[in-house]
């Protein structure tokens, strides 16, 4: 007899699939897990670290359990791993980085009870009670059968005492005033669109913040008049994002000379959140 609960804990919230995988000899009897800190500057370089700890009670140096590899699941922004440690001594990676988190071979069996894992690593968090959900992965290898992979994922819990609390997700500091459009602030505030390399473009980096979905960003470009001159149109959750504008018409005629005016608009659930600035084209 095996139940499960699901929590939906966001709204807008859809499942699309489950899959549940059962193996007859788990990676061990308990995994715990933790991150610090708990709470992050919005869009900000932050130091995380991970705590893990394995529980196997089982005989003594069995090798039918125990893990050798990591996977973190998380919408954050993973800029690098650092370092990972072992009972306190450092061992050899390697790191996978993807969109939705990073895998870690370890180069090392780890099987042993009590064993405790910390994972330092640098990431930016742009959505409020981000997660870091912790996978451990086991290659099993036996004469004549085919491989199999084991995984089990982590429960949150005090896997470091020293830390308070025993969670793995982040919250934004400062939330409640966080806009969901970052500051949006170009390099320059005038743009040369002569092909020599210096200011020939618009850029328009920016954040967004606290989207539980994606939602429709709109980059538009106007004459002081009010008469369109670009638009473009993309879907984007939490994350950072830059947009380029090279002074030119849809046709690729380029714009006369002057001062135009730029927004990023985005059509949250909670409505509409813009910001504009002006940019000036000479020759």
């Amino acid at each position: 007899f095996i139940q499960f609960r699901l929590k939906l804990l966001q709204p807008g919230t859809t499942v699309s699939q489950m899959v549940f995988e059962y193996a007859t000899r788990p990676i061990a009897d308990k995994l715990l897990a933790e991150n610090d800190p708990r709470e992050a500057e919005p869009g900000q370089e932050t130091a995380f670290s991970l705590a893990m700890e394995m529980r196997a009670v089982r005989e003594p140096f069995r090798t039918d359990s125990g893990f050798r590899f990591l996977d973190i699941a998380t919408s954050a922004q993973i800029i690098d791993v650092d370092s990972v440690l072992v009972d306190d001594v450092p061992v050899v990676f390697t790191q996978d980085l993807t969109d939705s988190g990073f895998r870690l071979d370890l180069w090392r069996r780890v099987f042993l009870d009590g064993s405790f894992l910390s994972l330092h690593f640098r990431a930016r968090v742009f959505a409020d009670a981000t997660r870091f959900d912790v996978q451990f992965t086991d290659r099993r290898y036996s004469t004549g059968e085919p491989l199999e992979e084991v995984n089990q994922f982590a429960a949150e819990g005090d896997a470091d005492p020293f830390t308070v609390g025993a969670e793995l997700e982040v919250r934004l500091k400062d939330s409640q005033n966080t806009s969901i459009v970052g500051e949006l602030v170009p390099p320059t505030a005038v743009i040369t669109p002569n092909d020599d390399g210096i200011n020939d473009v618009l850029s328009l980096p920016f954040s967004l913040f606290k989207l539980t979905r994606e939602a429709p960003v709109f980059v538009e470009i106007f004459e002081l008049s009010g008469r369109p001159v670009r638009r473009g149109l993309a879907r984007s959750a939490s994350g950072r994002m830059i947009r380029v504008w090279d002074g030119t018409h849809p046709s690729g005629d380029l714009v006369r000379p002057g001062v135009y005016l730029f927004r990023v608009r985005v059509d949250a659930d909670a409505g509409q959140v813009e910001r504009t600035g002006v940019v000036g084209v000479v020759y």
